[in-house]
């Protein structure tokens, strides 16, 4: 299967995480209509991305599960050849808390030069969000 039938096939079958950021993004009225859904960078697919802060969304649910490795070149491509930037978000954050997402995007619009640093962060039920999960800045 070609990248172009491979890309409309995800978009019909859009995982629940991926339909609740879908929906969150085109009810922000500074993110709606500034982003690609299942956009191709060859050899590869991103979920979402921003052309004009060169961001890329990435959902972390089950299709990501034992492929870190895959994940990881992909993500160095991208980062390396592209210069894309790329967050990545674990699939519970979506449902519990997408203002997180949504805060850290909005981040990149507004300092879309300063060069960002790979950063882990975890969050545990403690923390002032009060979600679990995790989500990495490359």
């Amino acid at each position: 299967m070609d990248k172009e039938t491979f890309r409309k096939y995800l978009i019909k079958n859009a995982s629940p995480a991926e339909l609740k950021m879908l929906e969150a993004l085109r009810f922000d009225e500074e993110l709606n209509n500034k982003f690609e859904f299942q956009k191709i960078f060859h050899p590869y697919i991103v979920d979402f991305y921003f052309k004009y802060i060169n961001l890329a969304v990435e959902l972390d649910g089950r299709s990501h599960k034992n492929k870190e490795k895959y994940d990881d070149e992909r993500t160095m491509y991208l980062k390396r050849v592209r210069r894309v930037n790329i967050i990545r978000f674990e699939n519970k954050i979506v449902f519990n808390s997408p203002h997180v997402i949504m805060a850290k995007i909005k981040t990149f619009v507004h300092e879309p030069f300063k060069k960002k640093k790979t950063k882990y962060s975890k969050y545990d039920k403690k923390n002032k969000f009060g979600i679990g999960g995790w989500y990495r800045i490359y």
